[in-house]
């Protein structure tokens, strides 16, 4: 640099040659991110349409079928539990008790 208080032409060239430099690579990436952003409005309405059109319709059926089978299911469900349990819990208790009265009539004699 000069001693004059005022940089040449040239000086001031080299001292701006990175600035612009950083204005160029940001340029490039704010076109990639407007391409993107096209390409992402493009591509997302149809998938939006699709999951409009075909999922939503599918969660619907999945759901109401689910239901109906739930309240044709709960009685066999019911009937199922209440009459193994309480065969299975007597035949338990029959057994224990029996096992006991055999155990309390060997050892009354």
């Amino acid at each position: 640099m000069t001693t004059d208080t005022q940089p040449t032409h040239i000086e001031l060239r080299e001292e701006a040659g990175p600035i612009a430099e950083v204005f160029a690579v940001s340029a490039v990436r704010a076109a990639e991110v407007v391409a993107a952003g096209l390409i992402f409005l493009l591509v997302c309405p149809p998938l939006l349409i699709l999951l409009v059109v075909v999922v939503a319709p599918l969660a619907a059926i999945a759901l109401v079928a689910g239901a109906i089978a739930g309240v044709l299911a709960l009685p066999v469900l019911v009937w199922r539990h209440l009459q193994g349990r309480h065969d299975h819990h007597l035949s338990l208790v029959l057994r224990r008790y029996l096992h006991l009265r055999a155990r309390g009539a060997t050892a009354g004699q």
